[in-house]
């Protein structure tokens, strides 16, 4: 995963007038965005849920699958970028492999470097 970053740059000015200069690149603080919902209540008229799909958007885009077979209860997103609105959607997978209604939608801003 390619990192951005600050560029930061120190100048000393020496006595005999010289401006020495050295840059040294300060990495950016990673962003991350950890998900976390409850089971749904088993019902055995229903077909057991195996997994857990995860759908993320920006702001104004459309949903696509981020994740599909999580087995736990959270999942981490760790490809957001700095200053991005997300909205995310989690929809429960039984053994049949059908998908349930989606969650309630969570949205996340990721804030500015």
């Amino acid at each position: 995963m390619k990192r951005s970053g600050l560029l930061l740059l120190v100048c000393v000015l020496i006595v005999a007038g010289v401006i020495v200069c050295r840059s040294r690149l300060k990495p950016a603080r990673p962003h991350s965005v950890t998900l976390s919902w409850n089971a749904p209540v088993p019902d055995s008229s229903k077909s057991k849920v195996v997994s857990y799909s995860i759908y993320r958007r920006t702001k104004d885009g459309t949903f696509a699958k981020l994740a599909s077979d999580v087995t736990d209860l959270t999942y981490r997103d760790e490809r957001v970028k700095a200053g991005t609105t997300y909205v995310y959607i989690v929809q429960s997978v039984n053994e049949l492999g059908l998908e349930s209604q989606p969650s309630t939608e969570i949205k996340v801003v990721i804030p500015e470097d």
